[in-house]
Protein backbone atom coordinates (compact mmCIF):
# COMPACT_ATOMS: atom_id res chain seq x y z
CA UNK A 1 0.00 0.00 0.00
CA UNK A 2 0.82 4.12 -0.31
CA UNK A 3 3.06 5.32 2.89
CA UNK A 4 3.94 7.96 1.47
CA UNK A 5 3.57 11.68 3.32
CA UNK A 6 -0.09 12.27 4.05
CA UNK A 7 -0.02 16.46 3.78
CA UNK A 8 -2.35 18.16 5.56
CA UNK A 9 -3.02 22.17 6.11
CA UNK A 10 -4.74 24.03 8.15
CA UNK A 11 -5.71 27.13 6.00
CA UNK A 12 -6.98 29.49 8.94
CA UNK A 13 -6.57 28.67 12.26
CA UNK A 14 -3.31 27.87 14.44
CA UNK A 15 -2.48 23.97 15.49
CA UNK A 16 -0.92 23.41 18.32
CA UNK A 17 0.82 19.91 17.99
CA UNK A 18 2.49 19.61 22.29
CA UNK A 19 4.32 22.49 22.70
CA UNK A 20 4.53 23.72 19.29
CA UNK A 21 2.39 26.04 17.38
CA UNK A 22 1.56 25.74 13.80
CA UNK A 23 1.12 28.77 11.70
CA UNK A 24 -1.55 28.71 9.29
CA UNK A 25 -0.63 27.20 5.60
CA UNK A 26 1.94 25.44 6.61
CA UNK A 27 2.43 21.64 5.43
CA UNK A 28 1.85 18.86 7.90
CA UNK A 29 2.66 15.81 6.91
CA UNK A 30 2.06 12.19 8.28
CA UNK A 31 2.76 8.33 7.59
CA UNK A 32 0.28 5.56 7.87
CA UNK A 33 3.42 3.26 8.25
CA UNK A 34 4.51 5.88 11.08
CA UNK A 35 1.96 5.77 12.92
CA UNK A 36 1.23 2.25 12.88
CA UNK A 37 4.30 1.26 14.11
CA UNK A 38 4.18 3.88 17.18
CA UNK A 39 4.35 2.06 20.41
CA UNK A 40 2.80 4.25 22.10
CA UNK A 41 -1.18 3.86 20.18
CA UNK A 42 0.23 0.10 19.33
CA UNK A 43 1.86 -1.73 21.58
CA UNK A 44 4.05 -4.55 19.96
CA UNK A 45 3.09 -3.12 16.88
CA UNK A 46 4.88 -5.69 14.60
CA UNK A 47 3.34 -8.55 16.46
CA UNK A 48 0.45 -10.47 15.24
CA UNK A 49 -1.89 -9.94 18.28
CA UNK A 50 -5.58 -10.09 17.44
CA UNK A 51 -6.79 -9.98 21.00
CA UNK A 52 -5.98 -5.90 21.16
CA UNK A 53 -9.30 -5.25 18.65
CA UNK A 54 -11.70 -7.44 21.20
CA UNK A 55 -12.44 -4.78 23.58
CA UNK A 56 -14.75 -2.32 22.35
CA UNK A 57 -13.72 0.85 24.09
CA UNK A 58 -9.94 -0.22 22.91
CA UNK A 59 -11.03 -1.08 19.23
CA UNK A 60 -12.59 2.21 19.14
CA UNK A 61 -9.55 4.31 20.59
CA UNK A 62 -7.34 2.18 17.95
CA UNK A 63 -10.06 2.61 15.04
CA UNK A 64 -9.04 6.23 15.30
CA UNK A 65 -5.04 5.73 14.63
CA UNK A 66 -6.40 2.99 11.85
CA UNK A 67 -5.10 5.27 9.21
CA UNK A 68 -4.33 2.75 5.90
CA UNK A 69 -6.82 4.31 3.72
CA UNK A 70 -6.34 8.01 5.72
CA UNK A 71 -9.19 9.84 7.05
CA UNK A 72 -12.23 12.47 6.98
CA UNK A 73 -12.87 14.26 3.75
CA UNK A 74 -10.32 12.67 1.65
CA UNK A 75 -10.33 9.17 2.70
CA UNK A 76 -10.79 6.62 -0.09
CA UNK A 77 -13.41 6.17 -1.35
CA UNK A 78 -12.97 2.61 -2.23
CA UNK A 79 -12.23 1.12 0.96
CA UNK A 80 -15.15 -0.82 1.79
CA UNK A 81 -14.38 -2.58 -1.83
CA UNK A 82 -10.84 -2.84 -1.10
CA UNK A 83 -11.53 -4.69 2.31
CA UNK A 84 -14.32 -7.00 0.67
CA UNK A 85 -12.14 -7.92 -1.83
CA UNK A 86 -9.08 -8.73 0.83
CA UNK A 87 -11.72 -10.95 2.57
CA UNK A 88 -12.69 -12.55 -0.08
CA UNK A 89 -9.30 -13.49 -1.61
CA UNK A 90 -8.04 -14.17 1.92
CA UNK A 91 -10.49 -16.71 3.08
CA UNK A 92 -10.19 -18.67 -0.49
CA UNK A 93 -6.73 -18.86 -0.54
CA UNK A 94 -6.50 -19.96 3.58
CA UNK A 95 -9.31 -22.15 2.81
CA UNK A 96 -7.20 -24.28 -0.17
CA UNK A 97 -3.79 -23.71 0.94
CA UNK A 98 -1.36 -25.01 3.80
CA UNK A 99 1.73 -21.99 3.51
CA UNK A 100 4.60 -22.46 5.31
CA UNK A 101 7.20 -20.00 5.01
CA UNK A 102 10.29 -19.89 3.17
CA UNK A 103 14.04 -18.49 3.28
CA UNK A 104 12.30 -15.29 4.79
CA UNK A 105 13.42 -12.90 7.86
CA UNK A 106 11.82 -10.03 9.47
CA UNK A 107 14.23 -7.67 7.31
CA UNK A 108 12.99 -9.30 4.12
CA UNK A 109 9.36 -7.41 5.27
CA UNK A 110 11.09 -4.65 7.45
CA UNK A 111 10.14 -0.63 6.13
CA UNK A 112 13.20 0.17 4.85
CA UNK A 113 12.70 3.08 3.09
CA UNK A 114 9.44 5.04 1.85
CA UNK A 115 9.38 6.65 -1.89
CA UNK A 116 5.30 6.77 -2.38
CA UNK A 117 5.29 2.81 -2.04
CA UNK A 118 7.09 0.75 1.40
CA UNK A 119 10.33 -0.96 0.25
CA UNK A 120 12.08 -3.58 2.61
CA UNK A 121 16.23 -3.52 2.12
CA UNK A 122 17.96 -3.58 -1.11
CA UNK A 123 17.96 -7.02 -1.90
CA UNK A 124 14.81 -8.66 -0.33
CA UNK A 125 12.83 -11.10 -1.94
CA UNK A 126 10.07 -9.97 0.72
CA UNK A 127 7.85 -12.73 2.20
CA UNK A 128 7.93 -16.00 0.40
CA UNK A 129 5.78 -18.97 0.92
CA UNK A 130 5.29 -22.66 0.15
CA UNK A 131 2.05 -23.11 -0.76
CA UNK A 132 0.92 -27.32 -0.74
CA UNK A 133 -3.04 -28.01 -0.59
CA UNK A 134 -4.96 -27.83 2.59
CA UNK A 135 -5.44 -30.95 4.51
CA UNK A 136 -9.20 -32.11 4.56
CA UNK A 137 -10.45 -30.99 8.14
CA UNK A 138 -13.19 -33.91 9.08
Amino acid sequence: GISHRLQRISPTDRLKYKDVIIPPNTSVGMSSALIHHDEGIFPQSHEFIPDRWTDINERRRLNKYLVAFSKGSRQCIGMNLAFAELYMAVAVVFRKYDMDLHDTTVDDVKLHSDMMLPHAKKGSKGVRVVLQPAQELN
